[in-house]
């Protein structure tokens, strides 16, 4: 298996061979590939949204299985780790934004029957919807683990 910095020499050697044999190579011969890149850097849990993205050229050598290709599967994602700006984004680096977030207060559904209790506690960490969590009641101090539901509502069972 040969590394980045030998298949650069090698190429660069048959390219100066090529030249020399009075063959043109022209830049459009290396194959390139268009990936979604930032405008600006991003920091740690922003979620990248459709104005910080813009469309760069990269070599193919570049562009990696981990890397994301389509625009729009990284609108609404959020940032695991400061990302830079014009770099190719590899989808290790980003996750689904959560519906709620760690340290949030959220609304406590506890329902049996006809009969539904609702207040407020904290999220001791994040949830995508569907997702169990831990949540802690503030009153009574007690932590509960509950189902993420729509509209900041975690369901007790």
């Amino acid at each position: 298996m040969s590394c980045p910095r030998s298949r650069m020499f090698i190429l660069t050697t048959l390219v100066g061979v090529a030249v020399g044999m009075g063959f043109s190579v022209q830049a459009e011969d290396i194959a390139t590939r268009s990936v979604p890149v930032l405008k600006q850097a991003v920091q740690k849990g922003e979620t990248l949204t459709a104005d910080v993205l813009t469309e760069a050229t990269f070599p193919t050598s570049q562009v990696f299985a981990s890397t994301l290709t389509n625009r729009d599967d990284l609108i609404g994602q959020q940032a695991l780790r400061p990302l830079e700006a014009g770099k190719p984004i590899n989808k290790l680096h980003v996750r689904v934004a959560p519906l709620i977030s760690r340290n949030q207060i959220v609304t406590l559904v506890y329902q049996r029957g006809g009969v539904q209790l609702s207040g407020s506690a904290q999220a001791l960490e994040d949830g995508q919807l569907g997702q169990s969590i831990r949540i802690v009641n503030p009153s009574t101090r007690s932590t509960l683990t509950g189902t993420v539901r729509a509209g900041g509502q975690v369901e007790v069972n």
